[in-house]
């Protein structure tokens, strides 16, 4: 169990992952984690009462919670306290017993870790469930809500923060797993504009994977290196070394620096290229860049299309447009035919590293799963970068969109999800299908009616099949919302195709 208050409960849900204390900038509430910097307290059994009051201290409205925990993927190296004040390191679960009455586990830790929340009351628990409607990034109703009033009470003979215990503090650094998390939530809906989205998506799920098409593009390919180490990875190349160095600075601002300030990190780094990265060529193009990227806002479109000829480079167009748009929705919207899709995608990532995932947008995050998923592996990425050796456990599957889905493996649809396209097709009145009538020998009567033609024969059709136009469906498909509700049924058609 663990013991914060609902507003930290509301930041944690939002970022996707239980925090140590600098997670959450000027919004974090004193609670257990404060004494022990860079861990997770975890109560084994009751909590105390003394932890409870410490979390709820600093303002009069905070609300106490419990949170129970399932640990049961977890694995590795954790510390314990004895009641008597010892503190032994242990590996999690083999070697923690019932002498542990605390057990610190270094942060993050994935938010869906969480079983249940338990509330003090009725009325606590109503407040909290109200109050959250009020964050859009907050979905309380992900979490089994409860109330016990004597799981707050039950150990009440010890102090907090318990005393005379020293721990060597950790630092822990969420800047790339922030970002990584909104590229998995970006790149997820993006999945329309083509197959090397869909492969960019793959990747920033599945960073050791080699998805179909990505090695045409060695910037984007470049991004499951970064994701494992938060750094690129040495290569000669120019423009590849260059973007992910912008991305690093981009994620490391954001979490350092007012966000108004994040744009002046990037072209300031355009400015100032190391030399001994960049030979002089490479950094006088940057500055030139710079230059341009400084002095486009307010400028007609007329003038931004010339900025795109004179800077050719997926780097320097996806510069362009991080500084053309403020938010990754913008992006999303705009459209010019001077842009490949490798522009959109390398822009996206630099987005991604600006708003990291709590600042995504709500309708980017709620891809069937998506949550789940990420928030995994942004604790996964942490831990692999700190080197830990905590392992969290099998990750969530990595959702699908629903174009994704959609798209056909081989030349023609599966059988599966020709039913799914008809099913579509139906229902938002695409004029992509054809229907084929088999009929037996005999005679035939044409008529005209109000309605139409009816054709008149005798006795029963031998089949009639109707299918979709692959290529006019996928056209409407990659140009249209699919309705929540016709989507759901989609996904159940193709799960039972499978």
């Amino acid at each position: 169990q663990m013991v914060t208050n609902h507003s930290n409960l509301y930041y944690q849900i939002a970022a996707g992952l239980l925090m140590p204390p600098e997670g959450f900038g000027s919004k974090y509430y004193l609670d257990t984690a404060d004494a022990f910097p860079g861990y997770l307290p975890i109560f084994p059994v009751n909590v105390l009462q003394a932890a409870v009051d410490f979390s709820v201290s600093e303002k009069p409205h905070l609300l106490a919670c419990i949170l129970n925990m399932d640990l049961n993927s977890l694995r590795g190296p954790v510390k314990v306290i004895t009641p008597q004040g010892e503190v032994k390191d242990v590996n999690f679960p083999e070697e923690v017993d019932s002498s542990c009455q605390l057990m610190l586990v270094s942060a993050p830790l994935p938010i869906n870790f969480i079983s249940s929340i338990v509330c003090r009351s009725r009325e606590e628990k109503l407040q909290i469930e109200k109050d959250a409607q009020y964050f859009s990034n907050v979905d309380i109703s992900d979490f089994t809500m409860k109330t016990g009033a004597a799981a707050f009470t039950k150990k009440k003979s010890e102090k907090w923060p318990l005393q005379d215990i020293l721990i060597t503090s950790i630092e822990v650094s969420l800047d790339v797993p922030m970002a990584a998390g909104a590229m998995m939530g970006v790149l997820s809906n993006m999945s329309n504009r083509g197959k090397l989205s869909i492969s960019a998506g793959r990747l920033a799920f599945e960073p050791e994977s080699s998805p179909r098409g990505i090695e045409s593009h060695p910037a984007i390919a470049a991004m499951g290196g970064w994701l494992k180490s938060g750094k690129c990875t040495e290569t000669e190349d120019v423009s590849q070394r260059l973007f992910w160095n912008i991305v690093s600075q981009v994620s490391a601002a954001k979490g350092s620096a007012k966000a108004d300030n994040v744009m002046d990190v990037a072209i300031a780094y355009l400015e100032n290229m190391p030399t001994e990265e960049f030979d002089q060529k490479t950094r006088s193009y940057g500055e030139k860049l710079a230059g341009d990227l400084r002095s486009i806002l307010g400028l007609a479109d007329s003038t931004i299309s010339e900025i795109f000829e004179r800077h050719p480079k997926p780097v320097s167009r996806a510069m362009t447009l991080f500084v053309l748009r403020e938010k990754i929705v913008d992006l999303l919207e705009f459209d010019s035919a001077r842009l490949t899709e490798a522009d959109y995608i390398l822009a996206a990532i630099l987005f991604a590293a600006r708003e990291g995932w709590i600042g995504l947008a709500n309708d980017l995050r709620d891809l069937p799963g998506l949550n789940a998923a990420v928030s995994h592996r942004m604790a996964a990425i942490a831990h692999n970068i700190a080197g830990s050796n905590l392992e969290l456990g099998q990750a969530p599957e990595r959702p699908q969109s629903l174009v994704e889905l959609m798209t056909a493996a081989e030349s023609s649809m599966s059988n599966g999800q020709k039913e799914a396209a008809l099913y579509i097709a139906r229902q938002l009145k695409w004029t992509c299908l054809q229907t084929q009538i088999d009929l037996g020998k005999g005679d035939y009567q044409l008529g005209v009616t109000g309605a139409g033609i009816r054709l008149t024969l005798d006795g029963d059709v031998k089949a009639v099949l109707t299918e979709v136009l692959e290529d006019d469906f996928m056209v409407n498909f990659l140009a249209t919302e699919i309705p929540n509700k016709v989507e759901r049924k989609v996904r159940e058609l193709l799960r039972s195709a499978k």
